[in-house]
């Protein structure tokens, strides 16, 4: 039907092994191909989550899903300044951002972003360490939120433009 961008996320239920049952169903008839499929999941961190834990989680995702690589990983919700230091400046020296530089260079994700409904400062953080390739938020023609609202537009037209800058996809 033209649609071929397919998201799912570790945290909506069992929707990851749904999805990969019916994706061998389609590429085993050869009526789609995976080249002709853009396919995304998300996975979220938090204080405890180690490079280990976080590295197997995300490579228990693609087993789900049945596939070798997915094009689009997300962190899900990343959403306070926490999330920011877990990724780039854990005191454990577990930072997470590392896992996700190895798994694309290992080909397993194509590209990584992060999702989030953060206060715009928190997102712009983010934006700004250059490691990401795109962002998921709200600014649409029904309009913005962030979990503060904070912000001319709740502070996400200026991400968007900034990311714009930055060659991030939104």
């Amino acid at each position: 039907m033209g649609c071929n961008h397919v998201e799912t996320a570790l945290g909506y239920g069992c929707s990851e092994l749904q999805i990969g049952a019916a994706l061998k169903t389609l590429f085993d008839s050869g009526d789609i191909k995976r080249n002709e499929l853009i396919i995304q999941t998300k996975g979220g961190i938090s204080k405890s989550t180690t490079k280990e834990q976080y590295r197997a989680t995300i490579l228990e995702q693609l087993d789900r899903l049945g596939l070798d690589y997915v094009d689009l990983f997300s962190v899900h919700g990343a959403n306070t300044h926490d999330h920011w230091y877990w990724l780039y400046q854990n005191p454990s020296g577990e930072n997470l951002i590392e896992v996700l530089r190895e798994l694309k260079a290992e080909g397993k994700i194509r590209f990584f972003g992060f999702s989030t409904h953060a206060p715009a400062e928190v997102t712009r953080k983010l934006i700004l360490e250059g490691d990401f390739d795109y962002l998921n938020l709200h600014h649409h023609f029904c309009g913005d939120y962030t979990a503060s609202g904070d912000g001319e537009t709740a502070g996400n037209l200026e991400n968007v433009r900034l990311a714009n800058e930055k060659d991030l996809g939104v």
